[in-house]
């Protein structure tokens, strides 16, 4: 029979080859960093647009007092999920409550012990140039990795994701799918064995969608083969514009479910005495 300290000697052992391993995925998370952050929108600049944007909000224009109309029963029951467009009309000041929002349901998701979020804000102001499919993608790996950063301490994994690969995006947003969607595939087995899921939420998708140098159509059918593909994967875009005024949508209307929620109209007047 072996004894206790040397059983807790090997179990030291295996700790610090853990430890290490964890810090050695991190070095590599931020290699891969330093390759594409110069292809990535400024997230931090964009979080702060949106929380003093969303002080011209009035409080009946908030998605927190809608909430009985932002709901998706029937979209947790489908398989594979469809995409979910949640979209808002914007009020007199130009501003939609969809991606305070946003910020709000990333904050939500990163506190549960479950599921995992990467998310791409696409709005940084309006001085900002419309983010391209290759920023987002190119943003999208860098959030997953930080998410998901145990993967990269399994060897085969590493192989399958080499630095030449990220060095290789360069201008290709072609390349940066495929490498997107090699992560997610490795992300998608580790969440089945963990019985739980990843988000992948773009907030404000209308704005690169309007941008001329977008291939709109190319780029939706994209986020959809991912969502077809790996099971545990939601994606949701917001968006200030209902889909049928976006004409890059995708063939089939199954492919999308859309909430629509316009909190700029004015409230009905109840009937009945003023008493």
């Amino acid at each position: 029979m072996v004894s206790t300290p040397v059983v807790f000697g090997i179990q030291t052992m295996l700790n610090d080859m853990i430890d290490i391993s964890r810090i050695e995925a991190i070095k590599y998370t931020h290699q891969i960093s330093k390759i594409l952050l110069h292809r990535c929108p400024d997230q931090e600049n964009a979080k702060l647009f949106i929380r003093q944007q969303a002080k011209g909000l009035t409080p009946r224009e908030r998605w927190e007092h809608n909430v009985s109309e932002i709901q998706t029963p029937g979209w947790l029951g489908l398989s594979p999920r469809p995409i979910l467009w949640i979209g808002g009309r914007q009020n007199k000041k130009g501003i939609s409550w969809v991606s305070a929002f946003s910020l709000d349901f990333i904050e939500a998701v990163q506190v549960e012990c479950g599921p995992s979020i990467a998310y791409v804000l696409c709005n940084s102001g309006p001085n900002s140039e419309p983010p391209t499919p290759l920023q987002i993608f190119s943003e999208a790996i860098m959030q997953i990795l930080q998410v998901h950063t145990g993967i990269l301490t399994i060897p085969q994994n590493i192989s399958k994701l080499s630095l030449p690969r990220f060095e290789d995006i360069r201008d290709s947003p072609e390349i940066a799918f495929k490498l997107l969607a090699d992560i997610f595939s490795i992300v998608n087995e580790r969440c089945r064995r963990e019985n739980t899921e990843t988000f992948l939420l773009i907030d404000r998708i209308d704005i690169p969608l309007s941008a001329e140098s977008t291939p709109g159509k190319r780029f939706l059918r994209a986020l959809q083969q991912l969502v077809e593909e790996y099971e545990t994967l939601r994606i949701i875009l917001t968006s200030q514009c209902p889909t049928q005024e976006i004409n890059t949508l995708l063939d089939r209307k199954d492919q999308i479910t859309e909430i629509w929620v316009d909190t700029t109209k004015p409230l009905a007047m109840c009937s009945g005495s003023w008493g």
